[in-house]
């Protein structure tokens, strides 16, 4: 019979992890259960470098169930992890308890949609609003043109990285013009179609935060757009960026 090698430190913090998200019907609703959580949300729980080596070498040895997700607007695939049956029968042999029902997934995954991170869903919701109900001034010939000083004026952490992440997913566009009575130049937002049909479907609290966003698919016609490079301004913050998705 072969050896079964104890877990180590990192392992058994994961497992431990996302054992409470399945058992208190915590984290996303995939495949019928809660309990999936997102690489980056691991991570940014875990704090270790080593993350995205035992992800899925736990995977491959059973302990945790992983789902591939390919979010429209996106080629490469976002990932989830949640603890499988076997990953609770080590973990509760390593902590001298009786061993909890796993509830294992059931069904079909609902497919793509967006884990939009919480301060980019925030702006989101604020140039919905601004479209909709034509607030603020006509802007290249149209309403819904907003900086960004505009968007975060009741969120004073916001950064132009979170706006831009909705511009690589083809959800804003973004220009140069100018703005005020002075004609400074200032960079404006304005979502896509897209966008302006977004709907929360699902928000989970975890590090960071995000919302899962469901929506008519992105056209292909919206590819990637260019970012012109910027400066940031002294004194404008700075935030920890959650990890990458798409990573193992």
């Amino acid at each position: 019979m072969p050896t079964i090698r104890p877990l180590s430190p990192l392992e058994a913090g994961i497992l431990t992890y996302l054992s409470g998200e399945a058992l208190r019907g915590r984290g996303w609703l995939r495949r019928g259960v809660r309990g999936w959580r997102l690489y980056a949300e691991v991570k940014d729980e875990q704090q270790d470098a080593y993350i995205a080596e035992r992800l899925p070498h736990l995977a491959r040895l059973g302990l945790l169930d992983r789902l591939d997700v390919v979010e429209f607007g996106r080629t490469r695939a976002t990932l989830l992890y949640r603890i499988a049956q076997e990953g609770e029968r080590r973990l509760a042999a390593l902590e001298g308890r009786p061993c909890e029902t796993i509830p294992p997934p059931d069904g079909e995954d609902r497919g793509g949609n967006l884990f939009v991170p919480a301060p980019t869903w925030s702006a989101l919701l604020t140039l919905q609003r601004c479209a909709r109900e034509r607030i603020g001034p006509v802007r290249l010939g149209a309403h819904g043109w907003m900086s960004i000083g505009e968007i975060g004026a009741g969120q004073p952490t916001l950064r132009h990285d979170d706006l831009t992440w909705l511009v690589r997913r083809g959800l804003a566009e973004l220009r140069k013009a100018p703005v005020g009575t002075e004609g400074a130049m200032r960079t404006l937002y304005r979502l896509t179609a897209p966008a302006m049909r977004a709907e929360a479907l699902d928000a989970v609290p975890a590090p960071g935060g995000r919302v899962e966003m469901v929506e008519t698919r992105v056209p292909e016609e919206a590819g990637p757009t260019r970012v012109p490079s910027r400066r940031i301004a002294p004194g404008s913050g700075s935030r920890r960026r959650s990890g990458a998705v798409g990573r193992p």
